[in-house]
């Protein structure tokens, strides 16, 4: 069966192209035009759990669920020509009873080589798609850690990295904004210094 569609049938646009970057080739060679994302090796980076209240907290009969407040953010750094690494970072603080019970540190990288991408859906297809490769693996050691800490794993919820990628372009855009702004008066000063 063929990944092309039918000539009858709309061909995916460029917005789609975290949705065409799922045809990998499984020996990670991509035909021309292609869009092929290959992963090329996973990895933790970084790993801390933290039990400061051991061993007293383990041994308290408190049925009280404790709050656990969760972070999770994405960071893309250009390794080589077409190389990114991908980092799933996830912090997570469990508190009852206004005592920190744990807390878990994890940068989960993966390293991805793109072929065929335009270049206005790199950042989505690393941000959202290879990201969303990550997770499954990132949460798996998060809930290990925990567990391994005495406690019951957590379970990290379905995390929509769409969401994140627009809230990270957004606050990406509006930086700029200002910086260009801030970088103008600077302009406009330094001229003045010279003109005087």
């Amino acid at each position: 069966m063929s990944d092309t569609p039918p000539e009858d049938q709309p061909k995916p646009g460029p917005a789609t192209a975290e949705a065409q970057a799922e045809k990998t080739d499984p020996g990670g060679q991509a035909g021309m035009g292609e869009v092929s994302v290959h992963t090329a090796a996973q990895y933790i980076k970084d790993l801390s759990f933290e039990n400061p209240n051991a061993p007293h907290i383990l041994n308290t009969d408190e049925e009280d669920v404790p709050a656990v407040d969760m972070d999770i953010s994405v960071d893309t750094e250009k390794v080589g020509k077409d190389t990114y690494e991908v980092a799933l970072i996830m912090r997570a603080v469990a508190v009852r009873g206004g005592k920190t019970i744990f807390l878990v540190d994890l940068t989960y990288c993966g390293l991805f080589s793109l072929s065929n991408v335009p270049q206005d859906q790199v950042a989505p297809i690393l941000r959202i798609h290879c990201a969303m490769l990550l997770f499954p693996f990132a949460r798996h050691i998060v809930a290990d850690a925990t567990r391994n800490g005495g406690y019951p794993p957590l379970l990290i919820n379905l995390v929509d990295f769409a969401q994140l990628y627009h809230q990270h372009r957004d606050d990406q855009k509006k930086g700029k904004k200002e910086g260009k702004i801030e970088g103008e008066k600077k302009g406009e000063k330094k001229g003045q210094e010279k003109g005087g």
